[in-house]
């Protein structure tokens, strides 16, 4: 039985939208309490790296990547983006320059990691959610996502809950002391479309910045798919001719 070619085309149509409409599963690792700039995963190739402040926190070179100031204020209109990366509140932003310490064992990383560390953004409000929205993916491809949460400049309790399909929680102060650090995570997903969506939510959860990497490339299987549909029209053409 033959089907008409539009119904192939209103079928892809279909499963585009059903694509874009979700995120991949992140398989997150264990949250990990910071301790120097070896914390900064260099797998894969960098695709992009923030650290969320406002213009003046201004970037940070960490373990050799490029960590570029995400453009949050407290006066910031929710969405803001920023490139290919877009950063949403249900309630409004708070920004602070000032979630660092003179105090061990804060004072003791470098400047460049404490310059990302000490700056935050949360959400005005006890109960929160901001949303990350990763654009100008390629679906297929594996990507590693990291994320860090910290707030030393003041003895709390505060916790990020990370959300895509799985959940971890990254306490923003382990010692819950003046100096102490908070923690990162490393998450993969293979991208099912051109976005992915990573939620943060807790009690004025703060995010201090994050990084997106490319770990694996589908080659194989693109030059196989390619093959595959040369190998179909070389039989077409010889069934014409």
């Amino acid at each position: 039985m033959k089907i008409p070619v539009q119904k192939f085309l209103l079928l892809g149509a279909a499963l585009g939208t059903m694509a874009a409409s979700r995120g991949a599963t992140i398989n997150w690792s264990l949250a990990t309490d910071i301790s120097g700039e070896s914390d900064v995963s260099l797998t894969g190739t960098l695709d992009r790296a923030y650290n969320v402040t406002n213009a003046t926190g201004g970037s940070a070179g960490i373990n050799g990547v490029s960590f570029l100031a995400f453009n949050v204020t407290t006066t910031t209109t929710s969405p803001v983006t920023v490139g290919s990366t877009t950063l949403s509140t249900s309630e409004t932003f708070t920004s602070t320059l000032g979630a660092g310490s003179s105090s061990d064992p804060f004072v003791s990383l470098s400047a460049p990691y404490r310059t990302m560390l000490g700056q935050s953004v949360y959400t005005n409000g006890s109960t929160g959610t901001m949303t990350l929205t990763l654009d100008g993916l390629t679906a297929g491809y594996t990507y590693l996502f990291q994320v860090w949460a910290n707030v030393s400049n003041n003895v709390n309790l505060r916790h990020t809950t990370v959300t895509a399909g799985n959940v971890v929680d990254l306490d923003a102060n382990t010692t819950n002391a003046i100096g102490g650090l908070g923690q990162f995570a490393i998450g993969t997903f293979t991208a099912d479309a051109a976005s992915q969506l990573v939620a943060f939510s807790g009690q004025s959860p703060p995010l201090s910045g994050f990084q997106l990497r490319v770990t694996a490339v589908p080659e194989s299987s693109m030059w196989s798919l390619l093959g595959f549909g040369l190998f179909g029209v070389a039989m077409l053409r010889r069934r014409r001719a």
